[in-house]
């Protein structure tokens, strides 16, 4: 019997490398033939998931968090092709902020900005940007000002430090700098989700509550955010597209302001770890993700692992199982940590050894 195992991270505690290393350890030591690869859907994981196929280098920069705060981070950059790969949540991630610290009307995605500006100023002539994980709500507006565009409220008068906050207060922006910065440069974005900037399924309505958004907040962000997108998109070309949503807007950013191609994340990964060919031989398919529900069967890793399993025996595992659903037909099986083994503050606190004990559930 021979399993292929890729699973997405279990966001904020255990990367994809350490559940399917794991999960492999645990299936080969009952004498089963296992096979393992990191996956991501454009966010957190990215780059992990790059490394493990790519022999692209890290690169090391100093850049601010969502709050303005300076990190180490990185990118990765494959000189022979001239490509860097970069991941929004290495440098405006939701998981860099402390739970007190997490803020979308005051967090900025000016820290991703810089690790594209010093990517650009390494000559790469091809940058893959995941997005996913984001602190923020902003429209990519910090993302752009870190590029060099210029915005101006109606009195004419420079705007800095932008954020979400600040989004109501442009009247105009100027892209001359940006535009002559990246004229060498093609950007492709890898995204997590499918939804458009503005509506009822856009960035704020339906990630806004999740990142601390009250009602009140989210009527008014989404105005601003409208206002905003005329500014850059005045024909209506790019808000109303799939992923223009993705990061809080950031995939909008991109493909109005950059040029960016899109993709979904995890189609961008199964194409390059060539997935049909790891599976040809496989009885069963593993994979899995912190929390399981019906987000994860459209665009995250579970769903488009499932879409490309070639009928073959799926089994999801998972921190939380939230799917309440009827599954697709691929699925035999769904364990998960809460709450067939322990408490979801447990899990947390223990996540290694109850990852652990959840591979020791799987009978195939």
């Amino acid at each position: 019997m021979k399993v292929f195992i890729a699973i997405d991270s279990f966001k904020g505690t255990l990367s994809s490398h350490e559940v399917g290393s794991m999960m492999a350890s645990s299936l080969i030591n009952r004498h089963i033939d296992a096979e393992y690869l990191s996956v991501a859907d454009g966010g957190e994981g990215f780059l992990d998931a790059i490394e493990e196929v790519l022999s692209a280098k890290r690169i090391m920069c100093d850049v601010f968090n969502p709050i303005g705060g300076l990190i180490k981070t990185y990118y990765l950059y494959d000189k022979t092709t001239q490509t860097a790969y970069i991941e929004l949540a290495k440098a405006s991630g939701y998981m860099l902020l402390a739970p007190e610290q997490r803020n979308p009307v005051e967090a900025s995605t000016y820290g991703f900005g810089q690790l594209i500006d010093q990517a650009i100023a390494n000559r790469a002539t091809h940058i893959v940007l995941g997005l996913g994980g984001s602190a923020t709500n902003d429209g990519g507006v910090g993302m752009l000002e870190a590029l060099g565009c210029q915005f101006f409220d109606y009195q004419s008068q420079r705007i800095q430090g932008l954020n979400a906050r600040k989004l109501g207060e442009i009247a105009t922006i100027n892209q001359d700098f940006l535009i002559e910065k990246i004229k060498h440069v093609q950007f492709k974005v890898v995204v997590d989700v499918k939804n458009p900037l503005l509506g009822k399924n856009g960035a704020t309505r339906v990630y806004g509550p999740q990142k601390g958004l009250t009602s009140s907040m989210i009527i008014e962000f989404e105005r601003h955010l409208r206002a905003y997108a005329r500014l850059l998109d005045p024909m209506a070309i790019w808000q109303w597209e799939p992923g223009s949503g993705a990061s809080g807007g950031v995939g909008f950013a991109c493909k109005a302001c950059l040029q960016a191609t899109c993709e979904l994340g995890i189609d961008y990964i199964l194409d390059l770890v060539h997935f049909e060919d790891h599976i040809k031989s496989a009885d069963y398919i593993i994979t899995g993700e912190g929390t399981f529900d019906q987000q994860s069967l459209f665009g995250k890793v579970v769903g488009g692992i499932i879409k490309r399993s070639q009928n073959k025996k799926v089994i999801v595992v998972c921190g939380v199982n939230n799917i309440g659903s009827t599954l697709p037909k691929e699925i035999v099986k769904v364990v998960s940590i809460v709450p067939q083994i322990t408490t979801y503050d447990e899990a947390l606190l223990h996540a290694h050894e109850y990852f652990k004990k959840l591979c020791e559930l799987i009978v195939l």
